[in-house]
């Protein structure tokens, strides 16, 4: 005869007790389902985001961050979380169960996702230019606590910020010779090779 559920065709093999925890679990499995998600963009924070993160200004009350070292907040956050919000926030809040709170960080985190989103569309449509056929471009990402200049033999000359970065772009599909000049005296440092030559070869826009 047909059963209420169909876990409960499996109650004479493996019992009322175990068929009953796995109608549980399955009743709450949906709330893993976005996990796989969440991981796959929470670790971009080493590529991506860093990378994001170096095209933004980092200048946090009077004191420059390194797009790299922004990648400490998170585990400072956790760390500053774990008195705060049993000793501040929850009582604070209504009485919730935990799977309610679960779902609310949840969707705390999916808006800050939604929001690094739509800043680097942002970011891509204030400073990017889609290299077209047979084109490529070139990002510049500076280290040094001092200006570098990039020159491109037959493209161009670009200056690079400190701590900053530089689009160069559209440039044309072929080997590039690139040379890097930065001041021999470099934020205090005395650089023994101020002037770098690299030959590049580029891959080609769709």
């Amino acid at each position: 005869m047909p059963r209420e559920h169909w876990l409960d065709y499996a109650v004479e093999k493996y019992g009322e007790k175990l068929v009953a925890d796995m109608k549980v679990v399955f009743s709450i499995l949906y709330l893993y389902l976005p996990v796989p998600i969440f991981w796959s963009l929470f670790d971009q924070q080493g590529s991506r985001w860093t990378f994001q993160a170096s095209r933004l200004r980092s200048e946090v009350f009077g004191v420059t961050l390194m797009p790299d070292q922004l990648q400490v907040m998170n585990p400072a956050m956790v760390l500053l979380m774990i008195p705060v919000c049993p000793g501040g926030a929850w009582p604070l809040l209504p009485d919730m169960p935990p799977l309610q709170k679960m779902f609310i960080g949840g969707m705390l985190a999916a808006m800050a996702f939604v929001s690094a989103g739509i800043l680097q569309i942002g970011i891509e449509r204030s400073t990017l230019q889609v290299p077209g056929h047979r084109q490529t471009g070139l990002v510049i990402m500076n280290t040094l606590g001092c200006a570098v200049d990039m020159a491109i033999r037959g493209e161009g000359l670009a200056t690079v910020e400190q701590h900053g970065t530089a689009l160069m772009t559209p440039l044309p599909h072929k080997g590039l010779t690139v040379t890097a000049t930065s001041p021999v005296n470099c934020a205090g440092r005395v650089m023994k090779k101020h002037i770098t030559k690299e030959e590049l070869k580029t891959v080609a826009g769709m």
